[in-house]
């Protein structure tokens, strides 16, 4: 990553689209783990900004260059907040948003710490990690061209989960919810002990089925 930023913190923001354990491929078939950070605070990603903005001032060589560069829409910005154009995002009170990702697998901590340690217990079930659930989120901004397109994006480095929250497409339900259960029926062998001295029936010649 050139021109990579130091390593800040989003915090409290809510988590959308955790691929935090087992990466998937981007547009360019590229193995990535990634996740949202999502802001009800509009001042949530001031700092993140700030670092963004000076990764591409680095690159054009002054502020007023760099701001033109992002409003004018040449230059990738990683902050979005088009949140209507997001199923749920407007029912949180989402203000803004920005998507972080890495091809380094990020370690998940809990906000509690692992016993016997003063460190964050680490997370390792992927189950215990969903979208809408609270946390922090740590990153670093830096600068990238492809061959679509350039600018400056997030990096994802690690994930505190700080709570829980309303999941994402919580109108689904589990199947083991939705369904009672019922013994299942013992099988009657009582016919088939009562003949158990019998001579079994010949086989027929299956020489016609070879």
């Amino acid at each position: 990553m050139a021109n990579e930023g130091k390593t800040s913190i989003l915090s409290g923001v809510i988590l959308s689209y955790p691929v935090l354990f087992t990466p998937r491929a981007d547009d360019n078939g590229k193995l990535k783990y990634s996740v949202s950070a999502l802001a009800t605070d509009p001042n949530t990603f001031n700092e993140a900004k700030t670092a963004a903005l000076a990764v591409l001032t680095e690159k054009y060589g002054t502020v007023a260059k760099a701001k033109e560069m992002i409003k004018s829409g040449k230059v990738h910005w990683p902050f979005r907040k088009d949140v209507a154009s997001k199923d749920g995002y407007s029912e949180r009170g989402v203000v803004e948003f920005s998507s972080l990702s890495t091809i380094r697998k990020p370690t998940v901590v809990s906000r509690y710490a692992a016993a016997g340690s003063t460190k964050p217990e680490v997370i390792t079930d992927e189950t215990k990690v969903y979208g809408g659930m609270l946390g922090n989120v740590s990153y670093n901004a830096y600068w990238f061209e492809g061959p679509k397109k350039k600018g400056v994006s997030l990096g994802l480095n690690n994930v505190q989960v700080m709570g829980e929250g309303e999941r994402f497409g919580a109108g689904a339900s589990r199947a083991e919810d939705e369904f009672d259960v019922e013994e299942a029926a013992t099988a009657d062998l009582s016919d088939l002990e009562s003949g158990a001295d019998e001579e079994p029936d010949a086989i027929d010649d299956l020489a016609d089925l070879k």
